[in-house]
């Protein structure tokens, strides 16, 4: 079976984007010990993730083959919101909430998501295309 990529527009501006985000994350990791630093990793690292895997589901022309981009994309989207909300906390004042244990907890729905989308998308035939 042949995957037939076609390249667009688009992906070249998320691509761009991508490498932006990386160096920003790169930056804010160099200044780590400023406040809201570490917060801005976790945040560029999910836009790194969610952008790669939207070129990655573009690139795709069959369903079979866009579930990994998609797990890859979903957990950046979901990294990127726990990270908002850490930095949110942070940046506000409040840095002694934002502890071990609370980052355990923003880390529990960006793992939840990857595994069920493991589970589900790629192993249960739920996203094969019709023929």
């Amino acid at each position: 079976m042949e995957i037939a990529a076609q390249f667009s527009p688009l992906q070249a501006v998320e691509l761009l984007g991508a490498v932006f985000a990386l160096f920003l994350g790169g930056y804010a990791w160099r200044n780590r010990s400023e406040s809201g630093a570490l917060p801005l990793v976790v945040i560029t690292a999910g836009v790194v993730s969610w952008l790669v895997g939207a070129v990655g589901v573009g690139f795709a022309s069959f369903r079979d083959h866009a579930p990994p981009a998609a797990v890859v994309l979903f957990f950046g989207v979901t990294t990127t919101v726990a990270g908002w909300g850490a930095f949110a906390l942070v940046f506000s004042g409040r840095r002694e909430r934002v502890g071990w244990r609370r980052w355990a907890l923003l880390s529990v729905e960006p793992l939840g998501v990857v595994l069920v989308l493991l589970r589900t998308g790629t192993t249960s035939g739920s996203t094969s295309s019709t023929r």
